[in-house]
This record gives structure tokens, C-alpha cells and sequence, in this order.
């Protein structure tokens, strides 16, 4: 038994081996689909503070909506999918407008 004040927080058990090292891959779905769908809701092609809490705000909205709908968890991370998915097809929708404009 490890007799330590500092046993009990994790970055203490990655030096023994008892972290995981997959239990990050769960943050980052929401994170980049946050952080794509952010750049295309202020200003377009752009990433923004304004526009990541716009975007965060939308996602945490939605997956809030679903929760109380009583939605298994797997949807959560379609719904974050989705929203990564419209984020990019948004922004290259418009970086061709944009092109368009110009040329």
C-alpha cells in the first residue's frame, strides 16, 4: 500500500502503469468538432473565440436535449460527429463561394 498524500490523483498512477492511455480519445470528438464547427459560425474559414462559444454552446445544447430524451450514449458521439461533419462541408462550401467571388 502506497503510504504517499499524492497516491490519489492520477498523474501519480501513470508513473506505476494503472493509467490508461486510450481515456483521453474520448475528449476529442467534442473537442474538434467544437473547435471546426466554431470556425465556421462567426466568420467563416476562420477559428474565433466568439465563434468556438457559439459552437461549444450549440453542441452542449444538443447533447443536454438528447440526455433528457433518455438517448443511448453512442448517439452522443453521432451527434458530435455530425456536427464535425457539418462544420468542414460549411466551410468549404463557403471557401469555394469564396473563390467564386474572386476569380
Amino acid at each position: 500500500m502506497c503510504s504517499s498524500p499524492w497516491a490519489h490523483f492520477p498523474w501519480h498512477r501513470s508513473g506505476i502503469g494503472a493509467a490508461d492511455p486510450l481515456s483521453g480519445l474520448t475528449f476529442l470528438l467534442p473537442a474538434f468538432a467544437a473547435a471546426f464547427l466554431g470556425a465556421t459560425s462567426i466568420s467563416p474559414g476562420r477559428f474565433n473565440p466568439w465563434g468556438s462559444f457559439v459552437a461549444v454552446y450549440f453542441l452542449v445544447t444538443g447533447i443536454t436535449g438528447l440526455t433528457i430524451l433518455g438517448i443511448e450514449t453512442y448517439v452522443q458521439n453521432l451527434f458530435y460527429g455530425g456536427g464535425l461533419v457539418l462544420s468542414v462541408a460549411l466551410s468549404q462550401l463557403v471557401r469555394n463561394r469564396e473563390a467564386q467571388d474572386f476569380g
